[in-house]
């Protein structure tokens, strides 16, 4: 299997939430974390990004795994900044 860049994967973590996942959910998960496995399009959503990437792995051991946070631009913050919010709309 091809290596596979941290860009690519993004690039292809984007295409499947924008076309397969984000139009299926409602507010109420704003704020959750999608886990994406970029070859499989299988996720799992869970309140923090372990838990997500762990209920991901336990269904696709060899998974390579991209994640969001709902309505927001990154999945953490660093350096006390804030997530900034963006339209999923």
């Amino acid at each position: 299997m091809a290596t596979i860049t941290n860009e690519k994967a993004a690039t292809i973590g984007r295409a499947i939430y924008n076309e397969k996942i984000r139009s299926t959910l409602g507010p109420e998960y704003l704020g959750k974390v999608v886990a994406i496995d970029i070859h499989s399009g299988d996720y799992e959503i869970a309140d923090k990004g372990i838990d997500a990437t762990m209920g991901l792995l336990a269904r696709q051991p060899n998974a390579f795994i991209w994640r969001k946070r709902v309505g927001f631009n990154a999945v953490n913050s660093m350096g006390g900044a804030g997530l900034r919010r963006v339209n999923d709309d």
